[in-house]
């Protein structure tokens, strides 16, 4: 049984077919990348696979049960994360505060207590190569490290799934290298 499968999943906006019919399986370890040009859908159909938009037509499962119109908590309890291609943080809270916030709220994150969560997130941070930064705010952040702290706060979630949608744009060669590495 594959991780994720999409069967003939669309997504309209008024006349717009944002994402037309897409079929697709992915399975437990495997890396897939979701190419197209600008306005394809791309984001769109990420957002339909964690429940931040609801798919006109079509079925998603994951695990095998049926999240079509599950809301987006309920399928980051299930274990699918996402790190979006806009940086969404706390300012002013600490990098370890931010990705703790990760434990606390992932898969199965309504267990955790806050000691646990602080733990799992400095070894997340650890992961990203953020540590050293840990009780820094996170308004002085780079972009490049605003990008692994979304990744460590997705990581500290424990998801089965990561879902990333343009997490590499706008850094540079050597941060490209670093970003490729983790995400392996």
């Amino acid at each position: 049984m594959a991780l994720l499968e999409l069967h003939k999943v669309e997504k309209h906006f008024g006349g717009l077919a944002a994402v037309n019919g897409v079929t697709m399986k992915a399975d437990d370890g495997e890396i897939l990348a979701i190419v197209g040009p600008n306005g394809a859908g791309k984001s769109t159909l990420l957002k339909l696979i964690v429940g931040l938009e609801a798919p006109t037509r079509g079925t998603i499962k994951f695990a095998g049960q049926d999240i079509t119109r599950q809301p987006a908590h309920r399928i980051r309890q299930m274990g699918i994360a996402m790190v979006q291609q806009t940086p969404r943080h706390f300012p002013t809270m600490t990098v370890l505060e931010n990705v703790a916030l990760g434990a606390l709220f992932g898969n199965a994150g309504a267990f955790r207590k806050e000691e646990p969560a602080l733990k799992i997130g400095g070894e997340a941070l650890s992961f990203v190569g953020l540590a050293d930064r840990s009780h820094d705010l996170v308004g002085n952040l780079n972009l490049h490290e605003q990008r692994f702290l979304e990744l460590a706060r997705a990581i500290a979630g424990g998801p089965r799934l990561l879902v990333l949608d343009e997490v590499m744009a706008g850094l540079n060669d050597a941060e490209l290298e670093d970003s490729i590495e983790i995400i392996r």
